[in-house]
């Protein structure tokens, strides 16, 4: 279980671009990288290589796949 905090601190680490969702899931142990996506929307966390547009698009992705 990660608290709100460490849900934070990885989504930064994916909208900085330093990691992909699935190889950032493996690092933590995550058994769907879609609760990375929830959690960048949830924490509506940003980074300097993802904008707006992209967080609606991984919302979009939460809800239609």
């Amino acid at each position: 279980m990660f608290s709100d905090e460490d849900k934070i601190n990885i989504a930064k680490e994916y909208v900085n671009g330093t990691i992909g969702l699935k190889k950032l899931a493996k690092k933590y142990n995550i058994k769907s990288y879609n609760s990375i996506k929830y959690w960048t929307i949830k924490f509506n966390v940003t980074g300097e290589h993802k904008t707006i547009t992209h967080i609606r698009s991984l919302w979009h992705s939460i809800l239609f796949h």
